[in-house]
């Protein structure tokens, strides 16, 4: 009897023990699970992203500046992660910030919502130098039409209007005009530019209010073929032959733009 008990608690002590040893060996064969895995990459919200004129780096340094845009909080860098790209955006390494999933899609949200639009890469359009190739017809026939000359009165000058000009000088047309109550000299008259241009400089020492100006983002193509940012246009009353009877005010539509000349106004 007593070997019947002692056979009987032996044969239970065998079977609690291989009960306890698959769990031990499950948890030793799978080492794999417990290695950290790489979070997925973050996929582009948009199928097609507005074309810049710049890098998305100094998109993101002009949308901090101008307050409309914040970095997200500051994640650590991913293990196994290629630590020879770093983002400016989310300041850890792995990837480039022109890279960036979530730059691209935060720009393009600005841009969309009317922001950084001096940054949108437009079409540059042609520069005429030559006021006449605007206006080139085809003649294809040439009829005769018989009518009176009208005869214009002689134009004639005296030696008072050489005072003070060199007559064998071929220099541009420079007048002054009054805008704002105040006589603006050094007004270059160009009929070859498609835009009457104020200048940034002469517009603040006028004294108009800025709040004034209407917005218009459209660059113009410079003298040299550079892109002049414009800061809007403003319509003002324009005084020409201001010192005779024949004095008149004309409105002028002027494109206000910051560059540096020598002269005041294009006309």
């Amino acid at each position: 009897m007593e070997e019947l008990v002692e056979f009987c608690n032996q044969a239970r002590a065998e079977v609690a023990a291989k009960v306890e040893k698959p769990a031990e060996i499950s948890y030793r064969s799978h080492p794999k699970d417990l290695v950290p895995r790489d979070k997925p990459i973050r996929e582009p919200r948009y199928s097609h992203y507005t074309p810049l004129n710049t890098s998305r780096s100094a998109g993101l340094d002009q949308g901090l500046a101008s307050e409309v845009l914040a970095v997200p909080k500051r994640v650590a860098t991913p293990p196994r992660a290629d630590t020879s790209k770093s983002c400016k955006y989310h300041r850890n390494r792995g990837h480039s910030t022109e890279q960036c999933a979530a730059l691209k899609d935060k720009i393009e949200d600005l841009i969309k919502q009317g922001q950084l639009q001096h940054f949108v890469k437009r079409p540059r359009s042609p520069r005429y130098d030559d006021p006449q190739k605007r206006h080139l017809r085809a003649v294809l026939t040439v009829h005769a039409v018989e009518r009176t000359r009208q005869r214009l009165p002689a134009i004639t000058f005296t030696e008072a209007n050489f005072k003070g000009i060199d007559p064998d000088q071929d220099d541009p047309m420079v007048i002054s005009v009054e805008i704002h109550n105040c006589i603006v000299r050094k007004t270059l008259v160009d009929q070859g530019s498609s835009a009457d241009i104020f200048y940034w400089n002469t517009f603040k020492q006028l004294g108009i209010p800025e709040a004034k100006l209407i917005p218009y983002s459209e660059p113009l193509v410079g003298f040299s073929g550079e892109l002049v940012q414009t800061k809007g246009y403003i319509k003002l009353s324009t005084r020409f032959c201001f010192d005779g009877a024949e004095a008149r005010d004309i409105p002028v539509k002027y494109v206000v733009v910051h560059a540096n000349t020598s002269y005041n106004i294009l006309l």
